[in-house]
């Protein structure tokens, strides 16, 4: 069985409560994980890849790094940056889960 049918299988296996969930907050340049069951299996290691790359894309990128400095001064509470990290996020939101969900598939596909 190639690795990539047994993380479909996997995932497709799934339901309710089992499903591990992901966020990650560039305002506050953190993520947040909550994996359910089985923090070995290979649904758990696709959310916390998936946020990692989205953390890693900011961390990584001058837009990303803008973004995270946005944040910082909006968690600051100076005004008119949370409305600046609203529209970064907006700006960027296809790209982003686009590159962490496709970098966090063939990751954990390909066994890393």
């Amino acid at each position: 069985m190639s690795p990539g049918h047994s993380l479909r299988s996997s995932l497709l296996r799934l339901t309710g409560a089992q499903v591990p969930e992901g966020a990650y907050d560039p305002a506050r340049n953190e993520r947040v994980l909550s994996l359910a069951g089985d923090h070995t299996n290979e649904a758990a290691a696709l959310v916390g890849l998936h946020e990692a790359y989205h953390a890693t894309l900011n961390a990584s990128t001058s837009y990303g790094s803008a973004m995270i400095a946005c944040g910082l001064l909006a968690h600051a509470q100076v005004p008119g940056y949370a409305s600046a990290v609203d529209r970064m996020i907006a700006r960027a939101v296809t790209a982003h889960e686009t590159y962490a969900t496709i970098s966090s598939l063939a990751s954990v596909s390909s066994g890393v």
